[in-house]
């Protein structure tokens, strides 16, 4: 697990604001966070990449999983350090909570799903629930939070 001085870290690279914002999803939030902001300076972001690699590194993925809009660089750099396969996720144009998966065979890997920031966690469920389980064969991994 991730100490509360390292989450604080983490959460003071995104440039937190509080207030009423909406999410782009349909729900809406009390913190909003500049995750362009976040990955801008790669080399502060990496204890934190190795640390969560290093949570998931005991689930032996296959690959990584990563929303396209936000969680793809995340699951990248993971992925990187993991030294497996990386899969991004691609919105569908016309439905903001659903994902695709780009062609290719991942029957029987063990993927792990990550996703930059979770609000309401429409991004990263649904790439756990339609394209990465549908064609995996198996139940996705998730990663300890924090």
């Amino acid at each position: 697990m991730c100490s509360t001085r390292s989450a604080e870290a983490l959460a003071g690279l995104a440039g937190p604001r509080r207030g009423h914002f909406d999410l782009g999803t349909g729900f809406h939030g009390d913190l909003w966070l500049d995750l362009d902001g976040l990955f801008s300076r790669p080399a502060r972001l990496r204890p934190h990449v190795r640390r969560l690699a290093g949570q998931l590194r005991e689930y032996r993925a296959d690959a990584v999983c990563g929303p396209v809009e936000g969680g793809a660089i995340l699951g990248y750099a993971v992925a990187d350090v993991l030294e497996v396969a990386f899969l991004p996720c691609y919105r569908r144009t016309l439905d903001a909570a659903a994902y695709r998966l780009p062609p290719g065979r991942i029957s029987g890997w063990r993927v792990a799903v990550v996703d930059d920031a979770v609000n309401a966690g429409t991004a990263a469920a649904t790439c756990c629930a339609t394209p990465v389980r549908s064609r995996s064969g198996g139940v996705p991994l998730t990663g300890p939070r924090g």
